[in-house]
């Protein structure tokens, strides 16, 4: 227990003491990458260890054993292998945010097949109701375009005055169109 009893007083003291222990072990030291001595981090050798502030609250013993496998790199270097570590191919993460090359589409692929293994009759179950097989909701075909769905449909009269249904949406009915009559002058 602290022998300051006034809890303003204690956490300034401990803030005092950690900013202390952290700036003795810094001083004299460099960047390892460029030599800076400026905003001064430490960086894990090994991806798995985790680096916490709290280190400089931590026992002797065991702050000298976290920072034996730590080095010195400035903010700017730090972060510059950060953003290397996060660009890595080859993961879901980086996939998602955009890159189609074989290695992230495959660890993409990878997190879909374990997903599926965990939640298989769930999606099984959520195809079949979309496809109308479980679900009691009646699919609609667009008389304009040909769009297939469930929702989003306004009823109207084909040519013969028989009951039809037609997208809700003019434009995008109106695109798909445009889109449908390109496609059949390219194949022809």
């Amino acid at each position: 227990m602290s022998p300051i009893k006034d809890g303003d007083s204690r956490r300034r003291y401990q803030r005092e003491w950690v900013a202390r222990r952290r700036a003795e072990f810094f001083a004299g030291k460099r960047c390892v990458d460029c030599g800076a001595t400026e905003d001064l981090q430490l960086s894990a050798r090994e991806p798995d260890t985790i680096v916490r502030s709290a280190i400089w609250s931590w026992s002797k013993t065991r702050r000298e054993a976290l920072l034996a496998r730590c080095e010195v790199c400035c903010g700017e270097c730090q972060r510059r292998k950060l953003s290397e570590k996060r660009a890595q191919h080859g993961t879901r993460r980086r996939y998602e945010k955009g890159c189609r090359c074989e290695q992230c589409k495959a660890a993409k692929a990878r997190r879909n097949r374990a997903y599926a293994g965990r939640h298989g009759d769930e999606l099984a179950a959520k195809r079949q109701e979309r496809s109308g097989v479980l679900s009691n909701r009646v699919t609609k075909r667009c008389a304009r375009c040909g769009r297939v769905g469930v929702q989003g449909y306004l009823p109207a009269q084909d040519s013969d005055g028989a009951a039809t249904v037609i997208c809700s949406n003019a434009a995008a009915c109106r695109n798909r169109q445009l889109a449908q009559a390109s496609r059949r002058r390219d194949t022809q």
